[in-house]
């Protein structure tokens, strides 16, 4: 596969994602968002200022690649730091707690979880 392209078969995360524009989902979190048949590829990025108003339920597998962010899930605060990964099954109840810092998250999810 060439650095440039997307495939059914994988994704030229730098080139791909590095040419889609941010999207500003509210003013302390944007995304970029690449969709490649049922599956989805997000680069988030939360401010410290972020605030998570609801639960979330969906499932969530990813990769910090920046940053370090606190999320309350079940009841108890995990923090995620540069190259720790995320494996937050669907049902899970989860939200962000803190942003210590910009934090910067590389998420998968397919069709079943975006529903």
């Amino acid at each position: 596969m060439s650095a440039d392209s997307q495939s059914r078969f994988g994704l030229g995360f730098g080139c791909v994602m590095e040419q889609l524009p941010w999207v500003q989902r509210s003013p302390a979190m944007r995304e970029k968002v690449s969709q490649n048949g049922e599956r989805r590829f997000r680069v988030v990025e939360f401010a410290a200022a972020f605030r998570e108003p609801n639960w979330c339920t969906e499932g969530h597998v990813g990769y910090v690649l920046a940053g370090e962010i606190d999320v309350l899930v079940d009841g108890q605060t995990v923090t995620y730091r540069k190259r720790d990964v995320i494996d937050l099954p669907p049902g899970t109840r989860h939200r962000r707690n803190a942003t210590i810092e910009t934090t910067t998250l590389f998420l998968f999810e397919t069709s079943r979880e975006i529903a």
